[in-house]
């Protein structure tokens, strides 16, 4: 079920990555989509349906020097992100929102692991170093991304990270 470009503009897609040591949101701003996320059969509408039924258990850092052309009420922009944050995500968000090919991103609000994230995919091995923050419990399939994604706020092309 690969995204069709009409399906890439016309929603947000929350999409679910995993760089071996953390667990990513990313908001897309009904942009193209990479290659690798746009031709996947990960149905990402699913999967983040799951993730809402997590438990809200982390405190959360967000990036208090955020500034979006975007919106108007900060509060109710943050709210998504530091949501995706109490349930253990580094949640980033697209940078240029009215530039649909640009593909920068950048972190909005992130968790302080201090505790266990349940997660399950069975053809998926959760690498041993992070085995402390994760145990098998959920059915949510993460896409996994070729090297590990910036933990600072600072812009970053996710093209260079898939």
């Amino acid at each position: 079920m690969p995204y069709s470009i009409v399906e890439q503009l016309n929603n947000d897609f929350d999409v679910l990555l995993f760089d071996g040591h953390k667990l990513i949101h990313i908001a897309t701003a009904g942009s193209i989509l990479p290659a690798k996320l746009g031709q996947t059969q990960v149905n990402f509408d699913e999967q983040i349906r799951k993730v809402y039924r997590y438990r809200r258990v982390f405190e959360v850092i967000v990036n208090s020097d955020l500034i979006r052309n975007n919106f108007t009420d900060q509060k109710s922009y943050f709210e998504s992100f530091t949501y995706m944050a109490k349930r253990g995500f580094y949640s980033y968000d697209k940078v240029d929102i009215d530039n649909i090919e640009n593909q920068n991103y950048q972190l909005v609000a992130r968790p302080t692991y201090n505790r266990k994230i349940e997660l399950t995919n069975p053809e998926q091995e959760i690498y041993p170093e992070v085995r402390s923050r994760y145990s098998l419990k959920s059915n949510i399939i993460f896409i996994e991304t070729s090297k590990e994604f910036p933990d600072t706020f600072n812009e970053f092309n996710i093209t260079d990270f898939l």
